[in-house]
């Protein structure tokens, strides 16, 4: 497989300090979107893993340096996980939950969320703020769909 850029990403990674490229082979960027403790990146298969997939064949996963905890879902093209229960909870209820507010409050007349309730009650970062107006999109989204 190979990466794919995952849609908000907010960090890109690349080879450790560490890394010899002779040894360990080539190490090339990977896009992530950090949510909480998760860092979620995207992984494309070609058409020969696909067809062994559809086989009955498995995701092998490859962690070097050790064996931190991992989880592996399926993202549409939009970054969405599939199915739901694949979704670390720590991530996705307070996501799902923040979307379905959002779809509740978003305002029509163009006033964003973040823009609304930046430094009422919390300082947020640019980043927080990027990350929020993902989630802002994604709301407008579902309420438009409910519409």
């Amino acid at each position: 497989m190979t990466p794919a850029q995952i849609a908000g990403h907010t960090h890109v990674l690349g080879a450790p300090a560490d890394w010899d490229e002779a040894r360990d082979g080539p190490c090339g960027a990977l896009h992530v979107r950090q949510e909480g403790r998760n860092w979620l990146s995207a992984w494309k298969p070609n058409e020969a893993e696909i067809a062994a997939m559809a086989a009955g064949g498995v995701i092998a996963l490859s962690v070097v340096g050790g064996q931190p905890p991992v989880w592996v879902a399926v993202a549409d093209r939009k970054g969405r996980l599939v199915p739901d229960d694949a979704t670390p909870p720590a991530a996705v209820d307070w996501r799902k939950l923040l979307v379905r507010y959002m779809a509740a409050v978003c305002d029509t007349e163009g006033v964003s969320f973040v823009d609304l309730h930046s430094g009422h009650t919390v300082k947020l970062t640019d980043q927080e703020k990027a990350v929020l107006d993902q989630i802002e999109t994604e709301a407008r989204e579902v309420r438009d769909a409910r519409s």
